[in-house]
């Protein structure tokens, strides 16, 4: 699944800038839907969040800890790196790259209209979603659902009575988005208390059904009424996109088979694909026409090529360098806790300040009955 929607979203990003660059359509631009790939990570996150939480005692800094490193260092050097290549190569209409207030919020993923890296903005959703998680779910299961439940009501009522907040923060905050997760959370909920579901490849057809009717729906509207006439409002993508992804994780978590190599492989690539292959297609595009290769790749069999390689490359950047970051960040966090814990043995560690307080909160134990 993971694979599925990374590969989706670079689809989409590509069929555009391949346009731009060689006039060419793409596939019949049948992957300008493909940016509903970032409607299936939604629930996934929400779905993997929620599971993983449940096994065994929560503890929040830990789970802090492990977000922060799964999301921020691999997402920083691609930001640094950017940056850099503006300085060295500056674009006319990228100057809000070294715009300090864009530089700031790209890096804390503060919510912003601007980002260094475009796919950032979906970060920003991930990290709010893992504070409200963090902050409800250390009492109990059912705090968070019922913290979640009125952040969702909040959300349809702005909906339904047309509430348009100005801030930046509260439009990000309460964009229907945001559900998605509930959708993943949800589907972790279900899976714990039904080992066996007979429903599942039923359910998961229908998602797959429901899927290529809302693509087409989407490709025949962009198309005669332009994009922005596609999305009428913003629930339109939650139950065009949104309810079919949580259809489909759900029927996908029971299967039983093997799964290709190749599709586990992309999976574990898939953060580094989703952040580097807009980098890395603008890259290729520019090479092919500096040599002059438009010829090779400005058509269908090119453009497969092309988007093989971005695959393969992320593949080579997650192995060579996400993996190796990630570890070489969790070693040193492991040796600041091991030193911290010695300080608190030995009564060297401070007796208050945040740090000291998230240390110190009990842990509660979710088991699976809990919300019987």
């Amino acid at each position: 699944m993971r694979a599925f929607a990374a590969i989706c979203v670079m689809l989409f990003h590509g069929t555009q800038m391949i346009a731009q660059t060689f006039h060419f359509t793409f596939a019949g631009n049948v992957f300008m839907a493909g940016f509903m790939g970032v409607d299936i990570f939604f629930v996934l996150s929400g779905f993997i969040i929620y599971y993983t939480s449940c096994e065994g005692l929560f503890d929040v800094t830990k789970f802090l800890q492990k977000r922060f490193v799964r999301v921020y260092p691999m997402y920083w050097i691609i930001t640094i790196l950017l940056i850099l290549l503006y300085l060295a190569a500056p674009v006319a209409n990228q100057s809000y790259k070294t715009d300090l207030g864009v530089v700031f919020r790209s890096f804390t993923l503060l919510p912003s209209t601007t980002y260094v890296l475009g796919v950032a903005w979906t970060l920003t959703y991930e990290i709010i979603f893992y504070l409200v998680f963090a902050f409800t779910f250390v009492f109990s299961p059912k705090v968070f659902f019922r913290a979640f439940m009125g952040w969702s009501a909040v959300i349809i009522a702005c909906y339904l009575f047309k509430v348009q907040p100005s801030s930046i923060s509260l439009r990000t905050f309460l964009n229907p988005i945001v559900l998605e997760f509930g959708f993943g959370c949800c589907i972790a909920w279900f899976f714990f208390r039904h080992a066996a579901f007979k429903y599942a490849k039923p359910v998961f057809v229908a998602g797959t059904v429901l899927l290529i009717a809302a693509w087409s729906i989407y490709l025949y509207v962009a198309g005669k009424y332009g994009r922005d006439a596609a999305f009428s409002g913003s629930f339109d993508r939650v139950y065009l996109f949104g309810l079919p992804s949580a259809l489909l994780v759900l029927g996908a978590i029971y299967y039983k088979g093997a799964v290709a190599k190749i599709f586990t492989a992309i999976g574990d690539a898939s953060y580094s694909l989703y952040l580097i292959h807009g980098t890395l297609l603008s890259l290729f595009l520019k090479l092919t026409v500096k040599f002059h290769l438009t010829h090779l790749l400005g058509n269908l069999p090119g453009c497969i090529v092309l988007f093989t390689m971005v695959v393969a490359c992320s593949w080579l950047v997650h192995i060579w360098v996400e993996k190796p970051v990630v570890k070489q960040v969790n070693a040193v966090l492991k040796r600041k806790t091991k030193v911290h814990e010695t300080g608190k043995k030995l009564g060297l560690a401070p007796p208050d300040g945040l740090s000291a307080s998230l240390e110190t909160t009990p842990a509660v134990s979710a088991p699976r009955t809990s919300l019987k």
